[in-house]
């Protein structure tokens, strides 16, 4: 497993985040990416996951094999 991340990515609040899984057996991965912009009260999130391997692979048997979210999180 890897994971990565780095805050204020060429913007002031602004962070990069990447995960990935991978088992050596069947050769299959899990790639996960996010970019977050981060206000005092709210949060926007790009999020981007990546399933990789065959069809009876741990991560290649998901059903989603890519999968890209906008979220948005409000904190009163």
């Amino acid at each position: 497993m890897l994971y990565a991340t780095q805050k204020s990515i060429g913007l002031k609040d602004l962070d990069l985040t990447a995960y990935l899984r991978f088992n050596p057996k069947d050769d299959s991965k899990l790639a996960w990416l996010e970019l977050r912009h981060r206000w005092p009260n709210a949060d926007l999130t790009l999020q981007l996951q990546q399933n990789i391997g065959s069809a009876g692979s741990e991560f290649g048997i998901l059903p989603d094999r890519r999968v890209l979210q906008i979220l948005g999180t409000y904190y009163p």
